[in-house]
């Protein structure tokens, strides 16, 4: 359930769970944690705050997402973390046009690791280069247009 928790605040911020940090104690940094500090008040709302831009959440089913997230990953107790089965009749309830419009980006292959981190995601591989500028093809084909 933790692991499940962990990936789903992975899919809502597109911040990696850890990466390569040669400053950081060990080499190692921990982007959610130290971002959304679920564990503290508030994690609700940094959460929020934090969403991957690229994909375009729809802000209540974010919240229910997040919600959920945050819940799983509760390292306080693990009494208090939901058991999977209730996980996932929660997720079946979740916003219904965020899952269509899942269910339709992935059926079309464009459902990829968000754009501002995906070269941080690499663990061991440090990059001072921008991330490659890859989008759907509509993106780029506005993109090109507008040159």
């Amino acid at each position: 359930v933790y692991s499940f928790g962990m990936v789903l605040l992975e899919v809502l911020t597109g911040l990696c769970p850890s990466k390569h940090d040669s400053r950081a104690k060990g080499g190692i940094s921990f982007p959610i944690a130290e971002t959304i500090k679920p564990q503290q008040t508030r994690a609700k709302e940094r959460c929020l705050e934090h969403l991957d831009v690229e994909a375009g959440w729809h802000r209540p089913a974010a919240l229910e997402l997040a919600s959920l997230g945050l819940q799983a990953v509760d390292c306080q107790s693990e009494e208090k973390r939901p058991l999977f089965r209730d996980l996932v009749r929660a997720l079946r309830n979740v916003d219904q046009p965020v899952v269509q419009a899942v269910t339709s980006l992935s059926s079309m292959g464009h459902v990829q690791a968000p754009l501002q981190y995906r070269d941080q995601c690499q663990f061991g591989q440090a990059s001072a280069a921008p991330p490659p500028q890859v989008g759907r093809p509509q993106q780029q084909h506005q993109q090109q247009q507008q040159q």
